[in-house]
């Protein structure tokens, strides 16, 4: 059984080359998205959309 995760990292988060290195000792495939293409990350804009809405 496969199980996905959805991490939303900024380019300009400081700890993101050790984010990566740790993402990739764990075997998991990094996914980038294009910028400002919300179709391709339904999932998380739905659950941004609902933040910003409470």
């Amino acid at each position: 059984m496969r199980s996905h995760v959805i991490v939303i990292v900024s380019p300009r988060f400081d700890g993101l080359a050790c984010f990566r290195s740790r993402v990739e000792g764990m075997g998991i495939t990094e996914v980038i998205t294009a910028p400002r293409s919300p179709w391709q990350k339904a999932y998380v804009e739905r659950v941004i959309g609902s933040i910003r809405r409470e």
